[in-house]
């Protein structure tokens, strides 16, 4: 099985939660959103994980879902989690809107 997680984060919890889940993964990489990749490998899921910023998306992980190619990952597994401190607010159902 081929996983991998994509992470954004400002204090440290999303690379936190990212390094958590993939270690209950086998074959899981960790790459941070700061920089789109050619996935041009097939993957078995592919997650993200990013905080909540004003109960929705930072804009950092917009453009990194905006710009990223997923042609190759069509039958993957996707999730996504929001970190948050008091509410997640919209910030799981915008990603909807960018890659519907």
């Amino acid at each position: 099985m081929n996983n991998i997680v994509f992470y954004f984060s400002g204090t440290g919890n999303s690379l936190k939660v990212a390094k958590d889940i993939s270690k209950q993964l086998e074959n899981c990489e960790i790459v941070s959103m700061a920089k789109v990749p050619d996935l041009k490998k097939q993957y078995d899921s592919i997650g993200f994980v990013y905080p909540t910023y004003f109960w929705g998306l930072p804009i950092k992980v917009i453009e990194f879902i905006e710009n990223i190619n997923l042609e190759y990952n069509k039958k993957a597994y996707f999730y996504a989690i929001a970190t948050y401190g008091g509410s997640a607010g919209n910030a799981i159902y915008q990603l909807y809107d960018y890659k519907g």
